[in-house]
């Protein structure tokens, strides 16, 4: 026979627990039994010597706290002592009826839900009336539980909750809170175990703080906290202590990096300045070129925007920066931890990333290319999604294609990204030609159009201009040696991690039977072919920096093979981190002789 489990908290109830009690009993289940659990928590007001009387009866469990800990651990006690099929949640202050637990049940009993909400506004029947305050308090509440938690609950601060002990089983080990916040954390843990959940109207009667009603507006607030705490929790970085780690070191490497290399507004950055000074006016010089309008226009109009807030271009474009910096930190980490399957490698690798020499000194300087590097690395995680994908699931593909789209009205390191989709929709639909040509063609519509659209809308607004005009004319970098001109430039961009990448590339190279078979290493070429044509470009150590995503990737199937020598990869990072710092200051004129041949 089937037992309900019926958990009474009871904090000074001494008026109206015993009416509650005989409430519970004569309320008719039908032929499941009742175990009846009262918690006090350490009532002051007589209840307690009304419990100890009614212990003699043997009809209830009843359990004292110790202290006044609060209903969340109440119910928490309460909970751990349940032993019956069903667990239902009843105040002792008669404002909720116990006539309403057939209806309570029945989603249970007939097998459709897991938890069942007893709603105060599903109203389907005459009930009592709640205060205003208390109602907006509520609406407010669930409405933002609903928003973090995906449930479309219409109460969610409701007493009465019942669950199946094998929901509850899932649920209590996760409870945390001790006073009302209990609530909406039971909701969070509830949408986080995708647990089945009904509601159902039930009538109310309000009681007013003059007949005990207890909780106030601090608990609302509390309860915000909890939604929000809950909410961190089941995400990807509460779960993830490498990642939540790994965000905050984000944020403080980039504060650290302004605040020590002082990147100045000079060179192309000035060059950036006009192009913004041309879109707020409308007014350009004879020798303007529209070059960073065409390439960067995206970047540019969003400094103007957030320049509207804080009324410095500098203080908006770091700023800008800086989010972009984080971002694509947090792809990056999540990219590396998929493909390795192993949260510390990819928190090390990440670190690699993260403290590179291009990205905290170009990247988190007065130019544009941290939000064409942020669409690369956001673009290429979504292809790697799009190959892990047992079905011929399309979002993660068009997603990837959109992000290009976006980038390259940022900086054109974005279209590098179209290599890495284009090889995974070959190598996911090879036998199917005519669905591979109908990929192809979308996403290349989502990638190119955006920029297209722009060099249609420079060409007619300033003189016909078009990318050819930049290639054809730009000034032509003077190569005094090409292989050492590039030897220098990898050097000082990733410097000892070239130690960690022969060894990962060792490990990649000796897997090349398999190099169609397995995704990851799919993935890993498409990556490198991908970032292989900055080859072409002329030698600037920050385009450069689009290797590095492939590079530190392959780098990280070392470590990863090394993990118990891990020390000797945190004395490389430290080396690694400190000569990155060091680069323009001390390395690079050593490096190219300039100390002592001050004329090179």
């Amino acid at each position: 026979m089937k037992t309900l489990s019926i958990i009474i908290p009871v904090y000074n109830e001494k008026n109206t627990l015993k009416g509650l009690l005989d409430s519970v009993e004569s309320s008719n289940i039908g032929p499941i039994l009742k175990e009846i659990i009262i918690v006090d928590d350490y009532s002051t007001d007589g209840t307690r010597d009304l419990l100890r009387e009614l212990m003699k009866t043997n009809k209830y469990k009843i359990y004292f706290q110790d202290k006044n800990h609060g209903k969340g651990y109440a119910l928490r006690t309460g909970f751990s002592k349940a032993k019956g099929d069903y667990i239902l949640i009843q105040d002792a202050d008669l404002e909720y009826n116990p006539k309403e637990y057939p209806n309570l049940l029945g989603p249970l009993i007939d097998g459709e839900a897991d938890v069942v909400y007893g709603s105060r506004f599903v109203r389907n029947k005459p009930g009592g009336v709640l205060f205003f305050w208390h109602y907006v308090g509520n609406k407010f509440l669930t409405m933002f539980s609903n928003m973090l938690t995906g449930l479309y609950l219409t109460d969610m601060e409701t007493c009465y909750k019942v669950f199946t002990k094998e929901a509850l089983d899932k649920i209590y080990p996760e409870l945390r809170s001790d006073r009302f916040d209990i609530e909406p954390e039971i909701t969070a843990v509830v949408a986080e175990k995708r647990l089945r959940v009904y509601e159902v109207g039930v009538t109310y009667s309000s009681r007013t703080y003059d007949e005990g009603k207890k909780i106030n507006w601090k608990d609302g607030f509390s309860a915000v906290w909890t939604i929000i705490k809950s909410k961190y929790r089941y995400s990807s970085f509460g779960k993830d202590k490498y990642k939540s780690t790994f965000f905050l070191l984000l944020i403080l490497i980039s504060l650290f990096s302004v605040l020590t290399l002082r990147p100045k507004i000079a060179g192309d950055s000035l060059l950036y300045v006009d192009s913004i000074e041309v879109l707020k006016t409308g007014v350009q010089s004879a020798d303007f070129v529209p070059m960073m309008i065409l390439t960067t226009y995206l970047g540019l109009r969003l400094i103007m925007f957030i320049n509207y807030f804080t009324g410095s271009l500098a203080v908006s474009w770091i700023l800008l920066d800086i989010i972009l910096y984080i971002i694509t930190g947090v792809f990056f980490y999540s990219l590396l931890k998929r493909i390795l399957n192993d949260n510390k490698v990819a928190f090390i690798g990440s670190l690699f990333f993260a403290t590179n020499y291009a990205i905290i000194t170009f990247g988190l300087g007065y130019l544009m290319d941290m939000g064409g590097w942020a669409a690369y690395i956001a673009s290429v995680y979504f292809s790697y999604r799009y190959l892990e994908t047992t079905e011929r699931s399309n979002k993660f593909i068009y997603f990837s294609s959109i992000l290009i789209g976006i980038g390259g009205l940022y900086k054109e390191y974005a279209f590098v990204a179209y290599a890495v989709v284009f090889g995974a929709i070959l190598w996911k639909n090879w036998s199917n030609w005519k669905l591979i040509i109908k990929k192809v063609f979308v996403t290349g519509l989502l990638s190119f159009t955006p920029f297209l659209l722009m060099s249609i809308f420079v060409f007619f607004k300033y003189n016909h201009y078009t990318y050819l005009d930049w290639y054809l004319f730009q000034k032509v970098y003077e190569f005094q040696n090409r292989p050492v001109e590039f030897i220098k430039s990898f050097g000082s961009i990733y410097n000892f991690g070239w130690f960690l990448f022969l060894g990962g590339f060792y490990i990649f190279i000796s897997k090349w039977k398999d190099i169609l078979k397995d995704k990851k290493l799919v993935f890993i070429s498409l990556l490198l072919l991908s970032c292989s044509s900055v080859l072409l470009w002329p030698v600037v150590t920050r385009v450069l920096f689009i290797t590095m995503p492939a590079v530190i990737i392959v780098s990280s199937l070392f470590i990863k093979k090394i993990e118990k020598y891990i020390y000797l990869v945190y004395g490389l990072l430290g080396a690694y981190i400190l000569s990155a710092y060091l680069m323009d200051s001390y390395i690079l004129d050593f490096v190219n002789l300039r100390s002592i041949f001050p004329f090179l």
